[in-house]
């Protein structure tokens, strides 16, 4: 029988926080240092190439605006970054230098939907060439709607209505625009 009215296998809220509080200590020592180690830290140019001049950089990413590398000194591993230079020597001090070295490829952006390229070679938006001035050519099998609005599909943008039908000439030289000669009453082949 038990005289202390305590349920037997549990254990008081103090040793759960004890737990807790021995967790929250180990990762602040074990693994943050681990993880700040890691962060990367801006340099200027100079003290990027006086690295690669003594053997402290090892690989070197060239990216758009900024050259990432990774130096090491005494042992430890550092990850920098410096602001891209003017420097067309540069390739050759890394090669001659033995770094592995790269470069990202340029991230090139879409043309809108609805531009169009000019004799002349500008790229364009509107309805005029903003270099030479010349019109946009009109669009290939294009028709004007009722409402106005030029398509290019079989139904208007616009409006919703249909493209008015193609003409057609029958073997017997009639000159439709159904389905079928008004003349002989041939399909359309």
């Amino acid at each position: 029988m038990n005289l202390d009215n305590k349920k037997p296998g549990r254990k008081p809220l103090y040793v759960y926080y004890i737990i807790a509080a021995v967790i929250i200590i180990l990762l602040n020592v074990l693994l943050l240092p681990a993880i700040e180690g890691r962060k990367v830290q801006t340099t200027d140019y100079s003290t990027f190439l006086t690295g690669v001049e003594k053997d402290y950089v090892k690989t070197v990413e060239i990216q758009d605006d900024y050259i990432y590398y990774v130096a090491e000194s005494d042992g430890q591993e550092g990850y920098f970054r410096t602001v891209k230079m003017n420097d067309p020597d540069l390739v050759d001090r890394l090669h001659d230098a033995n770094v592995k070295f790269g470069a990202a490829a340029p991230q090139q952006t879409a043309a809108p939907a609805n531009s169009w390229t000019c004799e002349c070679g500008a790229s364009n938006t509107g309805k005029f060439c903003s270099e030479c001035g010349k019109p946009a050519p009109a669009p290939v099998n294009s028709w004007t709607c009722e409402c106005g609005t030029v398509n290019t599909g079989k139904f208007c943008s616009e409006c919703g209505k249909p493209a008015p039908a193609a003409e057609w000439t029958c073997e017997c030289g009639t000159v439709n625009k159904g389905k079928f000669c008004s003349n002989c009453g041939k399909a359309r082949s």
